[in-house]
């Protein structure tokens, strides 16, 4: 009986318009039971705020859900505003009415409401057209703001200017104003991420007008820039700026993720300062952004300092991987995932010794002896990789028995080979190659094949860019072993070559995801997926759908977005006919993660 009322108490939430939820306010208590001489907790039906306050965050993503939340009550709109305007600019969207700017430009008009007088007066000196009597806003919006994309704030602000201001010739930087305002008011931001920025947006939200208070509870920082040609020189001293605050104000990073060209003389001191700040960094992604071999060194040196807390190591664009970055990564005990987004090799050599070589575009390995570099991670992904050896020289540094997942992005036979050597307990894999990476298909079956066959594999996924013959992918999951709860696959198959793969498929999976050729019919896919369920895989019970809008067949780029269209058209008509056993989900994807 206590369980079915501790359940009883979430139902109201999928209903949220029911003013019986308005009901939920009473505290727990305890009750004796007049048959035992012990006392019993038995929870009532009425939920205390603290407890639904723990709810919505969970439903902070859901913008209607917590819209309606703050139509309930008085108590349940000072739960759910806070919620609601922490992440305004992530959450606006396009509607029929108005676009993604202008929605975006309202959040603007409502931030200067709660501006005070003195506040809207620089705005109406500068030639803004504002009312001097409005309604002022119950609530401080501003003071909820914990997450900033500087970006979309930009594009608001400069959409809102254009509806507001009638001093076109104004240098007034209203971007700028209105940044120093939001951070001042708020009572500490928790995201901020400068990336799609233009060339001259990044100037206007200068970190050195906000407050410490705005910047301690920081956890999450990113910073993507690659300016034009011309505005190289100009951004210098903004980045300094950037960093130099942050490395002394926001010492409590959990994620950090930096991408700059390393042609715009970036602020390297003040970006190793920052990093060597943090108390508990958790997750790193950068590119190479440095540009000799000593820098190289000193990042190394860098890094070692956060070797106690680094779970998430991603590396972009490196031109080689020094011995001194393996010997940090073999002292990252909590390491559990390590990402490669581009290198053109491995090399065991102190980077002092490459000064010379530096510019050489034929570096090789000087020591080709690995035995005593053991990397222990569970995680590796490779994208982007130039030579198989670079993979395999890779693959040799992890310790077998802990690596778990492995994602390849350029996989040929000589890796797929070593996979049974280095990778033998690796649960979930992930391969993508291509006709220009390995032409000959039936060695390329054969050789997954051969890995699949002795491997226990729980989630595997096969992406080839090109035309694949059928007969080698009907091979290929013919041999996948009974382990297996989750197949992926993205090629451009028929619907009777789909139809022929899975008849051949025997393993029963839990989960299906599938790529979306042009060559479906959303009727004729929505029969194969109801017959594999039905008759020959009944355990089935998720399938994805992937929708891509670029495709690499140009030839049939136009016909695949018109198919692409007509199935966003028509989800609610293809989730209704799937068999109502299945949670069928289509997810729209710009570019398909090949994990």
């Amino acid at each position: 009986m206590v369980q079915q009322k501790v359940t009883s108490l979430y139902k109201p939430i999928h209903s949220l318009h029911s003013r019986k939820i308005s009901t939920f306010y009473k505290p727990f208590s305890y009750h004796t039971s007049s048959h035992s001489s012990s006392s019993q907790l038995v929870p009532s039906s009425i939920m205390t705020p603290d407890c639904f306050a723990v709810i919505l965050d969970y439903l902070q993503d859901d913008k209607a859900t917590l819209h309606s939340c703050v139509l309930v009550n008085r108590m349940w709109c000072r739960l759910a505003v806070p919620l609601l305007w922490s992440r305004p600019f992530n959450l606006v969207s396009q509607n029929k009415l108005n676009t993604i700017e202008r929605n975006a430009s309202l959040i603007i008009s409502t931030y200067v409401n709660c501006f005070s007088d003195l506040e809207r007066q620089r705005l109406i000196d500068e030639g803004f057209d504002l009312p001097l009597n409005y309604n002022k806003p119950f609530f401080d919006y501003t003071r909820y703001l914990r997450s900033m994309d500087a970006a979309m704030f930009d594009c608001a602000v400069q959409h809102w200017t254009k509806l507001n201001s009638h001093n076109s010739g104004c240098w007034f930087n209203t971007t700028a104003y209105m940044a120093s305002l939001a951070f001042k008011r708020t009572i500490g931001l928790k995201s901020l991420n400068f990336t799609h920025m233009k060339d001259f947006s990044i100037e206007s939200l200068d970190l050195s007008s906000s407050s410490s208070q705005a910047l301690s509870k920081l956890s999450s920082f990113e910073l993507i820039y690659y300016p034009t040609h011309s505005f190289f020189k100009d951004v210098t001293n903004t980045l300094n700026s950037i960093f130099s605050i942050l490395a002394e104000c926001a010492t409590n990073l959990i994620d950090l993720k930096i991408s700059i060209n390393k042609r715009c003389a970036p602020p390297i001191d003040q970006i190793f300062r920052l990093i060597k700040s943090q108390n508990q960094l958790e997750i790193l992604k950068t590119n190479e952004f440095w540009s000799v071999p000593e820098e190289t060194e000193e990042f190394c040196a860098v890094l070692s300092t956060q070797a106690k807390s680094l779970r998430w190591l991603e590396f972009s664009e490196i031109t080689y991987i020094p011995v001194e970055l393996v010997r940090v990564l073999m002292t990252c005990h909590k390491l559990e995932t390590l990402e490669f987004r581009g290198f053109d090799s491995l090399n065991l050599t102190s980077s002092s010794s490459l000064n010379n070589n530096y510019n050489d575009q034929n570096i090789t390995n000087y020591d080709d002896n690995f035995d005593d570099y053991r990397l222990n991670i569970e995680n590796l992904h490779v994208f982007r990789n130039s030579l198989p050896s670079t993979v395999i020289n890779l693959l040799s540094l992890t310790h077998s028995q802990n690596l778990k997942k492995l994602a390849i992005e350029k996989a040929t036979i000589e890796i797929i080979d070593t996979l049974q050597v280095y990778c033998p307990n690796v649960t979930n894999l992930s391969l993508c190659t291509s006709n220009s990476i390995c032409p000959n298909h039936a060695l390329f079956s054969f050789a997954v094949q051969s890995y699949l066959v002795n491997s226990h594999l729980e989630r595997f996924t096969l992406r080839v860019f090109d035309e694949f013959c059928v007969d080698f992918v009907r091979d290929i999951v013919s041999t996948i072993p009974n382990s297996l709860r989750r197949l992926g696959l993205d090629f451009d198959l028929s619907i009777e070559d789909l139809r022929s793969v899975l008849e051949c498929f025997k393993v029963e999976i839990h989960t299906l995801e599938l790529h979306y050729s042009w060559k479906m019919d959303l009727q004729d896919f929505v029969d194969v997926i109801n017959w594999y369920s039905e008759i020959i895989n009944r355990n089935l019970r998720n399938v994805r759908l992937y929708l891509q809008d670029a495709h690499l067949n140009k030839d049939n780029s136009n016909i695949l977005l018109n198919s692409v269209e007509k199935f966003r058209k028509n989800r609610t008509l293809v989730e209704k006919l799937v068999n109502e056993n299945l949670c069928f989900e289509i997810v729209d994807l710009p570019n398909i993660p090949l994990s």
